[in-house]
């Protein structure tokens, strides 16, 4: 089993959350509208299998909308597989 993520697994996992927060952005348009975000953060791990969960919506002075969408992502390719 192992235990951490290695320095390289740290690596690659940064730039696909960051690639996912991008293209989020970019899919749903929220990329061009003042207060509009998307965060993609790891929220568990085996030795398999990444758990990534991905909020992102708009928020202002008066509302919020917010989706969340949970991912897994194969450990050893780095490839999201749902």
């Amino acid at each position: 089993m192992r235990d951490l993520l290695s320095d390289n697994e740290l690596k690659s996992l940064t730039k696909v959350l960051v690639q996912l927060e991008r293209s989020t952005l970019m899919s749903t348009g929220l990329k061009g509208i003042s207060g509009g975000f998307a965060h993609a953060d790891m929220t568990s791990y085996d030795d398999d299998i990444i758990d990534i969960t991905l909020k992102f919506g708009c928020q202002s002075d008066t509302d919020s909308y917010v989706e969340e969408e949970d991912y897994q992502m194969d450990r050893s390719t780095f490839i999201i597989i749902n």
